[in-house]
């Protein structure tokens, strides 16, 4: 038989296995025999045989051998199945349900895809503005840099996953950024008659500092992401760490290869064949626009800050979410019969939903799980604990999801009006099965349950809100015998022996234990179900007693049955009765419901020791950023720091700094136009968006500030320092916007990547703008001493 090879574990090998090892991919095959006296382990990452030898009384070791096609180190078994198949019960099939490696690796080459094309945008427009020579020569230290970058990847342990490669792509424009400031610097005191090594030895002298300083800044932006605390730290690491490693190798690369390679590829008659750089219409516009904003400074400052305003005050109408679902083909449906149910019905009504979905179009493969869910099939899979009225189904599908999952729902609100139900795609996130939950805290359950009742009103009352219910969920009807004391004493028969007897009879007793390997299996014994007697004949269970040596019926023992309702489910948190309201948006996005009710949930009048809370998607949210809160402060304080060594000044540290809000105003907008909702992605890019602009801002203070020392006024040093940063800065920023598009496209990162192209391509041309005004505004008229 053929044994397939794929990267993540699928199945054992066992001793007595033999036959052909090939790989998924074309990469050849080999012979694969185990020993039936084998053991087969990992042996430092290699599927290793190990074969005990009696005569001699010593171990080998063999790896397992594909042949002379080689491989990667972590080679598994996948398939194999066949050699069990004396084992399978007749009747039973084994199917995947969820092949997460093939998900995977499809996932990771559509990154890698991305990841070219991004490149392949950001040196087509180097070559494009740039000029071709420039371009070559940019684009040259960008493949260097990356090469260095996955060369400190490997060292570090970083692995290639979405995040790291997302990293990657983020990376990309910014990557270029010290390489063009560089390369413009040469270009224009070349034009100016400097010879090509003393243009590059005097570009990277004077721009050596000011780029660090402006690198570290936007390392800093993206520390509070790898170094918060808790599980946000633990799952964008990576996106610090490789940020970090390759914005640094840049900078080295800048002011090495960039000059070297510079000098001799920018050196020759064309490299001053246009003129002075700075010298063309549209620059000369761009002066004149600098220059009229230098005399109404204080107008567009306030232009500006209106226009913040206004921005922060339309943030209000973006949507808000958390994460967003995969683009994976499955979901999952969770259904809930009324609490009490027994396992065997709900086994019925899983097993009639189960035949739907198979016979529904676009429905590749259906896995069904009663009493409780399955084992984690993926990281962030909601496990639900066992209930017997719960059932869920895997659903796989090769159609549109949106189709399917609206066509499941339709069948099941028309044939099973009693069953509760919700529908969940795999997500990006944390799952959940309800986005929208309000917590009730007090010690007493009525009255828990009369807040929860007024809480699922107000629910009721909006358009949006869906699968509304409490974790608490249905109370049971239950039955319960009243012992004659007297009676008992007299026939010899107490609580425990009525316990036993209506155990015996309605559930079952355990009698003992059956060992099947390292499991141990309860013996329950009970009457055949001919024999059982039903609620209403509970009067004729029998109990044994000893005095009498027999068995009397139980109502000769009890007083009356008397029928209760009582909750079955009562929650705890913290050691305090807690009821969740639960509820689902129409629309998906949980936090837009949730601040539509929140003025009236908040109305609500609690009694003395009763509090409420939010939980669900809000509470995820405001858990993982309260970390980033914690850290972000500490980094700004450093860029602070950073900003206050590098000019030797505290306002042109704050002239750099009052940059970073302009993005705000881009970000609204790009949000507002596209009907995206923001969401922590987003929060991220916009923390690492700040260090952009503050970049950016740095490069322009420097220069303004090398005009100033060649004697010139501050309006004439602003104007020709503006035009002399408009290349760099706006290739620095197109070739980071328009490097992300290829990021639209993933659920993971368009969120990001929007936040990046709308605040970059706004605050950009803000700060253009902006930084020369508030230079103006900041320092007046005074010249240098």
């Amino acid at each position: 038989m053929t044994f397939t090879l794929s990267p993540p574990p699928a199945l054992r090998l066992l001793p007595g296995m033999t036959g052909e090892l090939a790989w998924t991919e074309d990469r050849g095959r080999g012979d694969l025999t185990v020993p039936a006296d084998a053991v087969v382990a990992d042996d430092g990452g290699v599927p290793t045989v190990f074969v005990f030898d009696p005569a001699t009384s010593t171990v080998s070791r063999r790896p397992i051998d594909v042949g002379p096609c080689g491989g990667p180190d972590r080679l598994v078994v996948r398939g194999g199945l066949a050699e069990l198949e004396g084992l399978r019960p007749l009747g039973m099939e084994l199917e995947p349900i969820y092949g997460q490696n093939e998900i995977v690796v499809a996932s990771i080459g559509q990154f890698v895809v991305n990841l070219l094309q991004s490149l392949a945008i950001v040196i087509g427009l180097l070559l494009l503005f740039m000029g071709w020579r420039s371009g070559l020569l940019i684009g040259f230290s960008l493949l260097l840099t990356l090469l260095a970058t996955f060369i400190g990847m490997f060292l570090m342990g970083v692995t290639l996953q979405k995040v790291s490669l997302g990293a990657l792509i983020l990376a990309l424009g910014m990557l270029v950024d010290n390489a063009i400031v560089v390369v413009d610097g040469m270009l224009v005191r070349m034009a100016r008659g400097e010879g090509p090594e003393e243009a590059a030895c005097s570009v990277a002298a004077a721009t050596q500092w000011p780029l660090l300083g402006a690198t570290a800044v936007a390392i800093l932006a993206f520390a509070s992401i790898g170094l918060a605390p808790g599980n946000v730290g633990e799952f964008c690491r990576s996106l610090f760490q490789v940020m970090a490693l390759s914005l640094f190798l840049s900078w080295v690369v800048a002011l090495t290869a960039v000059p070297l390679l510079g000098v001799l590829f920018l050196a020759g008659p064309s490299a001053s064949a246009d003129g002075d750089p700075h010298d063309g219409s549209f620059l000369r516009l761009y002066r004149r626009c600098v220059q009229a904003c230098l005399r109404r400074p204080r107008l567009l400052a306030g232009i500006v800050v209106v226009s913040l305003l206004g921005a922060l005050a339309a943030f209000r109408n973006v949507p808000q979410s958390f994460f967003p679902p995969t683009t994976q083909p499955y979901f999952s449906l969770n259904i809930w019969k009324p609490q009490g149910t027994a396992i065997e019905e709900t086994d019925r009504t899983v097993a009639s939903v189960e035949a739907f979905l198979r016979d529904l179009p676009g429905v590749r493969n259906v896995a069904s799980f009663v009493g409780e869910g399955a084992l984690r099939y993926v990281l962030n899979y909601n496990y639900e604990s066992p209930n017997s009225s719960y059932g869920q189904i895997l659903v796989e599908v090769d159609e549109p999801i949106e189709k399917v999952i609206a066509d499941a729902e339709a069948h099941l609100r028309r044939t099973l009006p009693d069953v509760e139900f919700s529908l969940v795609r795999v997500m990006t996130g944390p799952s959940r099965a309800y986005s929208l939950e309000i917590r009730l805290r007090g010690p007493d359950a009525s009255l828990l349950k009369s807040l929860a009742r007024r809480c699922e009103v107000l629910l009721r009352r909006h358009d949006d809100a869906r699968d509304i219910g409490t974790d608490w969920r249905q109370p049971l009807f239950v039955l319960r015998p009243l012992l004659a004391e007297d009676r008992g004493r007299r026939c010899g028969v107490g609580r425990r022996e009525v316990a036993s007897a209506l155990q015996w009879n309605f559930g079952g007793t355990s009698v003992g234990l059956y060992r099947e390997g390292d499991k141990l299996i309860p013996i329950v014994a009970r009457p055949v179900e001919a024999e059982r007697l039903s609620a209403e004949e509970i009067g004729n269970v029998q109990v044994w007693s000893d005095s009498q040596g027999g068995y009397l019926p139980l109502r000769q023992v009890v007083s009356s049955v008397e029928t209760v309702w009582e909750d079955p489910l009562i929650r705890r948190r913290d050691g305090e009765r807690t009821i969740t309201v639960q509820a689902n948006s129409v629309r998906g996005l949980a936090e837009p419901l949730r601040r539509e009710i929140a003025p009236d949930v908040g109305a609500l009048e609690l009694p003395p020791g009763y509090s409420l809370e939010w939980g669900g998607e809000y509470l995820s949210s405001k858990e993982a950023r309260e970390p980033l809160g914690r850290i972000f402060p500490l980094c700004l304080a450093g860029m602070m720091l950073l900003l206050i060594g590098l000019f030797d000044s505290i306002r042109r540290a704050l002239i750099v700094f009052l940059t970073a809000p302009l993005s705000v105003i881009g970000v609204v907008v790009a949000f507002l136009l596209t009907g995206q909702a923001f969401g922590f992605m987003a929060i991220l890019g916009f923390l690492g968006l700040s260090g952009m602009l503050i970049k950016n801002a740095i490069v322009l203070i420097d220069q303004i500030e090398i005009e100033r020392a060649e004697g010139k006024s501050i309006g004439e040093a602003l104007a020709d320092a503006s035009v002399s940063r408009l290349r760099p800065v706006v290739m620095a920023a197109g070739t980071t916007i328009l490097g992300m598009i290829p990021l639209v496209k993933d659920p993971l990162y368009s969120g990001m990547a929007l936040t990046v192209m709308g605040g970059l391509l706004v605050g950009t041309f803000l700060t253009l703008v902006v930084v020369p005004v508030l230079y103006r505004l900041f320092f007046g008229d005074e010249t240098r001493g």
